[in-house]
């Protein structure tokens, strides 16, 4: 634990002295900090469109291949993100965020419930094939599954 402390308290030393080295420092942080807790990486996938975001020099694919994901998907079950996304629900926000800034032909899309639509649902879905959509009656379940979606994508993509 010690040396955890130690790379922790460094690499907060490097980000605030040494901006050029902002986005290692802080992906190797994030490497380091996914190792750790109940089941690290399915909360280190979670956080991945905060860190996305937070960073901003760094891609997915990147933070997928730091969580520890590629190395054995099956460790990271959609049920486990939920718990995720219930023990931390801000990260909901950022995820609907990369849904939403998408600037491409197709891909798996995440929707709030639009009330001006009377509907309560969120919906997941796939584009170009806006019939291949699912609806869940909350955020915790329908952002599980798109991000269960999405890195599924992005690890084919790899």
């Amino acid at each position: 634990m010690d040396s955890i402390v130690t790379y922790c308290f460094t690499a907060c030393l490097l980000m605030h002295y040494q901006p050029g080295v902002t986005g290692s420092v802080a992906l190797g942080l994030f490497v380091v900090l996914s190792q750790m807790g109940m089941n690290s990486v399915a909360e280190t996938v979670g956080r991945m469109a905060s860190e996305f975001y937070r960073l901003g020099n760094v891609s997915m694919i990147d933070l997928l291949k730091s969580s520890g994901y590629l190395q054995d998907p099956s460790v990271v079950l959609e049920q486990e993100l939920e718990e995720v996304f219930r023990a931390y629900p801000d990260l909901i926000n950022n995820w609907v965020r990369l849904s939403e800034d998408k600037r491409t032909s197709g891909g798996w899309f995440l929707v709030r419930p639009f009330h001006s639509h009377d509907s309560d649902d969120w919906i997941v879905g796939y584009d170009p094939k806006r019939w291949k959509q699912r609806k869940f009656p909350d955020g915790f379940k329908a952002c599980a599954f798109f991000v269960k979606q999405e890195i599924e994508e992005y690890r084919a993509n790899v």
